[in-house]
């Protein structure tokens, strides 16, 4: 049995069937024409059983403390059952775009079972009429509570299956498996008043250790040595209400060495920033063409790993946020660029000054039971009480860059889409594998009800680039426009 961290026990916390569902979700898509054989929902079964060993995030499963008087526990399901887990579904045919993203958005908008481990894998079959995928393929959706991964730990599970007999076969398993038997409420009761009278102490230490770092910092601002970014206020958008249980998933693929190319031809820029200027030029089409396009830059948060090779095994979140401009007000794509560059270094210089673990390592000692309270309180406001910090959420996904396949079927496409919360309704997942990067997203339905036409938007606001930097030398996919407007 082991606690969450804090980062972590937020997403348990924060969890609303009805609303707030706080899982991610990664799809990848497989042409099973280099596979020896053809490829059933029993050898993608069988390939899960293999692999359980090598994450334990696969058969851990939660325990709440009552009333949230402290931090969560993961304990090993001694009941777990690989096929509640490991799942078959079929896209209706003709199984075109429209149809596959239907069905992958009816089981993105499910809530995950919290009394189970907290993941499910999805054998879709049936691709057969999707634009630039080959007829036949395969379709594997995983779902994964926030609590159990951050992105680079997700991916890792991922690449798990992915991997091929041999590479698998060398891997260490995360220890021997031997199920827990859930601790009696009273037991847990107990561990939390204990906790409640050393988290204090605990949190004064985290401080004690911290004041030096904290004194230093405001001393290098004031000197100069570290200038802190200005920040940059978010203007009121459609992506910033309540939302709704009902999520939609969309998004685009790139050869990662186009955008490779995109990055070297415009000085300074670095992959991360070609992708926010993409980001902030969809963002820019999409809300013209809804004539609700704001004067001022939107603002989108920007999660960064602080993950240390110490806690590389230790899976959960280890995050840092930041608030970027994307400058949705800039019609020039390249002088978005460089403007979100600019402000990109300027975050990780001043994050490198001070330590951007150090308000971290304080806030992690916080006492679960004073948490409990917050987060009770805070799910109890009216969304439209809470406070908006940005308009929207980019993330960015690092996997392996090596050709994959799953049991020889090679991957040809793939997205990713986190969790939409009351006042920030739509996330950006950008993940690199194989060769590609995706710009994937996923949004309230209620705010973003034409997910297909902002897939549109980011295409374009991506060939527009290209064609500013490099020249327009590639066939275009026929897309409407940012100045028609949908209903």
């Amino acid at each position: 049995m082991r606690q969450l961290s804090m980062a972590d026990a937020i997403f348990v916390m924060t969890e609303r069937p009805a609303r707030n569902t706080q899982h991610i979700g990664m799809v990848f898509v497989f042409d099973p024409s280099t596979a020896s054989g053809k490829i059933t929902f029993e050898d993608v079964l069988e390939l899960h059983r293999r692999r359980m060993p090598l994450s334990r995030s696969f058969r851990e499963k939660l325990v709440r403390v009552p009333m949230d008087l402290d931090y969560p526990y993961w304990i090993n399901d001694d009941s777990f059952d690989l096929e509640y887990h490991v799942r078959h579904t079929a896209v209706p045919q003709p199984a075109t775009r429209k149809e596959f993203f239907a069905v992958v958005n009816q089981l993105m908008s499910q809530p995950l079972d919290m009394a189970r481990p907290l993941w499910e894998s999805w054998f879709v079959e049936g691709l057969d009429a999707v634009d630039g995928i080959p007829p036949g393929s395969f379709a594997l959706l995983i779902k994964m509570h926030h609590a159990a991964v951050d992105g680079i730990s997700g991916m890792e599970m991922v690449t798990a299956l992915l991997e091929d007999e041999e590479t698998a076969a060398a891997r260490t398993p995360k220890g021997p498996w031997q199920g827990e038997a859930i601790p009696d409420p009273q037991t847990l009761m107990m561990k939390a008043i204990g906790a409640s009278w050393t988290s204090p102490l605990k949190l004064g230490e985290a401080l004690m250790r911290a004041m030096p770092k904290m004194a230093e910092n405001r001393n290098k601002v004031k000197s100069g040595a570290a200038i802190k970014p200005g920040k940059a206020k978010a203007p009121k958008t459609r992506f910033n209400g309540p939302v709704t249980p009902h999520r939609v998933l969309e998004g685009r693929n790139f050869a990662f060495a186009e955008v490779k190319a995109l990055k070297d031809a415009i000085p300074g820029a670095t992959v991360n920033d070609i992708v926010l200027g993409v980001v902030g030029g969809s963002l820019r089409r999409y809300l013209t063409a809804k004539d609700e396009l704001p004067d001022t830059s939107l603002v989108v948060t920007v999660p960064i790993s602080i993950r240390t090779p110490e806690q590389a095994e230790t899976g959960g979140n280890q995050l840092s946020l930041t608030m970027i401009a994307v400058r949705t007000d800039l019609a020039d794509p390249v002088e978005r660029v460089k403007a979100v560059g600019a402000s990109m270094r300027a975050v990780k210089d001043y994050n490198k000054a001070i330590g951007a673990g150090t308000l971290a390592s304080v806030t992690a000692a916080m006492p679960g039971m004073l948490l409990g309270v917050a987060m009770r309180a805070m799910t109890a406001l009216p969304a439209n009480d809470l406070m908006m910090v940005s308009n929207a959420m980019v993330t960015n996904v690092p996997g392996p860059m090596t050709p994959m396949t799953l049991l020889g079927a090679r991957y040809v496409a793939g997205f990713a889409a986190g969790p939409s919360t009351d006042g920030l309704g739509l996330i950006h997942a950008i993940t690199s594998m194989s060769g590609m990067i995706s710009i994937g997203f996923s949004a309230c339905r209620e705010m973003l009800p034409d997910p297909e036409f902002y897939g549109q938007c980011i295409e374009e606001s991506y060939n527009e680039l290209r064609d500013a930097v490099l020249g327009s030398s590639k066939p275009r996919r026929k897309a409407r426009t940012a100045r028609q407007k949908p209903a």
